[in-house]
């Protein structure tokens, strides 16, 4: 192997080896014939370039190696690691080819071991349902997720940019400015405004430097807990309207049973009594079977095909309509029944009668004497059915309207109690279209009548 060593020794012997064999010449050819003054500058030029050439190749040969050097190093600087340096053939140029070439590699080795980090770290945050946001000490997005983006709106353009430039957030901004306050973690509910407003569960956690121990940022996770509050509301207010419910009749009953326990009762008054306590126990029941089933419908999954069956809907209808003939004809109401020729649904038969059912009793009962009732099936464009009960009622207000199908919403709370109704119909209704992949809603104009709808997909 030769060495910047070798190759000097070996072009400075060259050199004086070619002086010796140009003296040499000289004295041979002074003793065969006197030199003239040319041809011995002659000898002495030919050897100087002689001399020149040999020591500007030596320096031409280290130079390359050097530009070599230099341009892998910036290959190098510009990422590219792969690349590598071909070994010159001289001992010291190999030694800093093979130290470069050693270098990339445990650069690329680093490299990757660095990019496969990143990844598993981002992969574990993109499974996390919730946002999560780093940002610097000056609230510069360093890193996010894709929840962040469908929760916050961020993009991933917006990294580097400060948090307060990106969002409108106040209540969030306000939480991130306390987290890097802190020295530990910061748990808090807030409220973010972007699409209708979300309730917001929002964890702050210090990012710390391992080596100086300073905090130098956070690390923000959201948890969009807007459903879970409302369930949670729902919790609270279905508790509250049962106790309400079940209150008056238990408080009925007990009242006339205490009465019952008198003495010199007449047979009337006791008649009285037990009329009453049976209307009240009735209710008591009417209310727990309808939550019953209820609850049934909330937990069950969707429709099974095994339990669906073919049903003509106008003798469906019509079999509904005799059912209640003695209501209708009790409030001299009328009964029309209109459906698309030879329309058949499937579905579930006894929770679709049900549903029907109930919005039929309803018309019945709350609409004005002497009305006329619509039950209409038709067929929608993209495979719908309709299903409608039409009344010729007072119509419900649109305040009204939005909450009719919630469990125990009434218009009129003292003469659906009148009337015997649990509260619980509408609510019914509703699951029971839900259960089978459809929905229920209401149209009504004040004054104008009612028409409640059950739509189906078409099977």
């Amino acid at each position: 192997m030769i060495n910047n060593r070798s190759i000097h020794w070996w072009s400075s012997a060259f050199i004086v080896i070619l002086q010796i064999l140009a003296g040499s010449f000289l004295l041979w050819k002074s003793s065969q014939q006197e030199l003239t003054t040319t041809e011995i500058l002659v000898v002495i030029s030919a050897l100087l370039a002689l001399s020149v050439a040999i020591a500007l190749f030596a320096n031409r040969m280290q130079w390359n190696m050097m530009v070599r050097a230099v341009d892998a190093a910036r290959r190098f600087g510009r990422g590219d690691l792969r690349d590598r340096i071909q070994p010159p053939g001289f001992a010291d140029h190999n030694k800093l080819a093979d130290a470069l070439n050693r270098m990339a590699g445990r650069l690329d080795d680093r490299m990757h071991d660095m990019r496969t980090h990143q990844l598993e770290q981002q992969a574990i945050m993109e499974s996390i349902a919730a946002a999560i946001i780093a940002v610097d000490h000056e609230q510069h997005i360093l890193n996010s997720n894709e929840a962040s983006s469908s929760i916050l709106g961020l993009l991933p353009e917006d990294r580097g940019r400060k948090l307060g430039e990106v969002l409108r957030e106040p209540e969030l901004l306000g939480f991130v400015t306390d987290g890097l306050a802190r020295e530990d973690d910061l748990n808090r509910d807030i409220r973010i405004y972007r699409r209708g407003g979300r309730e917001i569960n929002a964890i702050g956690h210090p990012i710390i430097d391992s080596e100086s121990g300073d905090r130098v940022g956070l690390v923000i996770l959201l948890d969009d807990v807007t459903r879970i509050r409302k369930l949670e509301s729902m919790r609270t207010d279905f508790a509250s309207n049962v106790s309400h419910e079940l209150k008056t009749p238990i408080t009925s009953v007990r009242g006339y049973a205490e009465t019952m326990l008198e003495e010199g009762l007449d047979e009337d008054t006791k008649r009285n009594c037990i009329q009453v306590i049976y209307r009240n126990t009735e209710r008591i029941s009417n209310i727990i079977a309808d939550l019953l089933e209820l609850s049934k419908l909330e937990h069950a999954a969707e429709v099974d095909p095994e339990r669906l069956e073919h049903v003509d809907a106008e003798a469906m209808f019509t079999r509904m309509k005799s059912l209640h003939e003695d209501l209708a004809s009790t409030r001299n109401m009328k009964t029309r029944i209109d459906v698309d020729q030879d329309l058949v649904i499937q579905v579930e038969v006894r929770l679709i009668e049900q549903a029907l059912s109930n919005l039929y009793q309803n018309a019945l009962r709350y609409a004005s004497e002497g009305t006329t009732i619509t039950l209409a099936a038709h067929r929608l464009p993209h495979r719908q059915i309709e299903l409608q009960v039409k009344d010729e009622g007072p119509g419900i207000s649109p305040e009204h309207q939005k909450r009719l199908f919630e469990r125990f919403y009434r218009v009129d709370r003292a003469r659906s109690r009148e009337i015997g109704g649990t509260g619980l119909g509408l609510a019914i209704v509703k699951h029971i279209a839900l259960h089978h992949g459809g929905e229920a809603n209401v149209s009504s104009d004040v004054g104008n009548g009612s028409v409640f709808r059950i739509l189906l997909p078409e099977r």
